[in-house]
């Protein structure tokens, strides 16, 4: 697995390098990418308070699931910069009516797994998002635990 993200663009044009996928698909090579969605720094971070936010989430889970084949979806989801979002007007209005972050993490969890698994795809974040004790996840959205 590889990480499309870095501290200050988002490095991927979407749709332009086919070839990536192809030469990891002719290699054997997973391709699975990490679209860095809530841990972006600056003001450039998703806010799940704004309307358009989760349209961009789709457009942009829709464009990489489009060129990179793999059932397996890594949405990341962890490491958010708190003093990032707390500067937000939307976010400071949440938190003064004794909202948290982790509230708004949640959202953002139980908002955009339900598109990416329409898509058929398996959705991957880190463990610290899924077991945190103040981020709770719909268990109904989550796949059964496979027993062996």
């Amino acid at each position: 697995m590889f990480s499309i993200a870095d501290s200050h663009s988002f490095p991927i044009v979407l749709l332009s390098e086919p070839e990536l996928v192809e030469f990891g698909m002719e290699y054997r090579v997973r391709v699975v990418p990490e679209i860095y969605m809530t841990a972006e720094p600056g003001t450039s971070q998703l806010n799940p308070l704004h309307p358009k936010t989760f349209q961009v989430v789709d457009n942009v889970v829709h464009d990489v699931t489009s060129m990179f084949p793999d059932q397996l979806y890594h949405a990341e989801a962890a490491e958010v910069i708190s003093n990032c979002w707390k500067v937000d007007p939307l976010i400071q209005t949440f938190l003064s009516k004794n909202g948290t972050l982790s509230q708004i993490l949640e959202m953002f969890v139980n908002t955009t797994i339900p598109y990416i698994t329409s898509l058929n795809c398996t959705v991957v974040y880190w463990e610290d998002v899924l077991l945190d004790a103040e981020i709770n996840v719909s268990p109904s959205l989550l796949p059964q635990r496979m027993l062996l």
